[in-house]
């Protein structure tokens, strides 16, 4: 089936539509990765987003349930260049096509994604729409114009798990009976009790939760609630990326001075929020969009980032 996408400035992409056929709309933007399809459509970061993938073929090795970086795929759409109709690995559990359509993400293939991403290189990503309903474009043109920016929207809220769990070695997204994957490097229960980690969820990915439980950590998982933040005084502050241009909505004061400084480890360019520097005597701090994992200090010198 013909399916449309249309971007903010008028630009229009003709291809065909796999997966969900119906229409979508969020921000445009691509990614160069060869492979890891599945995970970069689960991956919380890209809520509200249309993602462009530059590697031209997608959907060959499948889906399976122990790739999925999240409960679901949170991109609101998917683009490439050739999607492939089967699988072909032995971990394959779903066609990706079928896999698609079950969590409703339209795919449009069979575009030349290198103009596209030239496009939004040049000119910055944009909203867009992906439609195999809708035939005029200028309809579609119109109602990319109209889809609200990402820019200070509580994208977090959404992702963020919607109550206190654990994550630990008997949690199956832990896949501790996969022998492909590293084992513990702490296997004794008693080190765990000292190591506990409290996981801040603005978008946080599986994967990070399994290497904190194999560096001997009990992970407990909280809500994007900025309510209980000033109950803690911790030794370290891990942040990663969480959605793209998400704002936190937070109280002007949201953390209590640590006895000492607080090494701040994170991985986005954001230094701020609420106008106050994220620096080291902080107990923990939030950026505007991200997950704040807070690290017991005997593993600082192991889990800092350089």
């Amino acid at each position: 089936m013909q399916a449309i996408l249309a971007l903010e400035d008028g630009r229009i992409f003709r291809g065909h539509g796999y997966g969900h056929l119906g229409e979508c709309q969020g921000e445009v933007v691509f990614n160069t990765s060869l492979t890891g399809y599945q995970e970069i459509a689960t991956d919380p970061s890209y809520a509200g987003q249309i993602v462009v993938l530059t590697n031209p073929q997608i959907g060959n090795y499948g889906t399976n349930l122990a790739d999925n970086e999240s409960a679901k795929p949170y991109i609101e759409g998917l683009i490439v260049r050739e999607f492939s109709a089967i699988s072909s690995n032995w971990r394959s559990e779903q066609v990706t096509d079928e896999y698609m359509e079950r969590y409703a993400v339209p795919v449009l293939a069979e575009i030349d994604t290198r103009a596209l991403v030239r496009h939004l290189r040049t000119h910055g990503v944009m909203r867009g729409v992906i439609s195999s309903t809708e035939t005029d474009t200028d309809v579609l043109v119109a109602r990319a114009r109209a889809i609200r920016k990402m820019d200070g929207t509580d994208l977090a809220k959404v992702v963020s798990t919607k109550s206190v769990y654990t994550f630990d070695e008997f949690d199956g997204r832990n896949q501790t009976d996969d022998p492909y994957l590293a084992h513990a490097v702490v296997e004794d229960s008693e080190v765990r009790k000292h190591h506990h980690v409290v996981a801040y969820d603005f978008g946080i990915k599986h994967n990070i939760l399994r290497m904190l439980t194999r560096e001997g950590c009990r992970v407990t998982v909280v809500p994007a609630e900025p309510e209980i933040w000033g109950e803690l005084s911790v030794p370290l502050v891990k942040m990663e990326d969480g959605p793209y241009k998400s704002i936190v909505k937070i109280p002007p004061v949201t953390s209590k001075p640590a006895a000492s400084p607080v090494p701040v480890s994170r991985r986005t360019t954001v230094s701020t929020v609420n106008g106050v520097e994220l620096s080291e005597p902080m107990g923990f701090a939030l950026q505007p969009f991200g997950q704040v994992v807070v690290i017991p200090q005997g593993l600082a010198e192991a889990l800092v980032s350089t």
